[in-house]
């Protein structure tokens, strides 16, 4: 899993991890934090968009501050 990854090998808490991005990596924000398993806190995406189709695949189960 991408969080225990990271977390291992950044030495992060796990309690704290934050995403941020532009253009793609915006993108990239928000489908990290659509995932049913999603473990960010909160993301900051920049000149990026929430894609409608995948909203529609992953129903959001927990808030996640942007």
């Amino acid at each position: 899993m991408l969080q225990t990854q990271l977390v291992a090998d950044l030495q992060l808490d796990p309690e704290a991890v934050f995403a941020s991005g532009h253009s793609n990596g915006a993108d990239m924000c928000y489908y990290l934090a659509i995932q049913p398993d999603a473990f960010l806190k909160a993301i900051a995406p920049m000149a990026g968009t929430m894609m409608v189709s995948w909203s529609n695949l992953f129903p959001q189960k927990k808030r996640i501050s942007v």
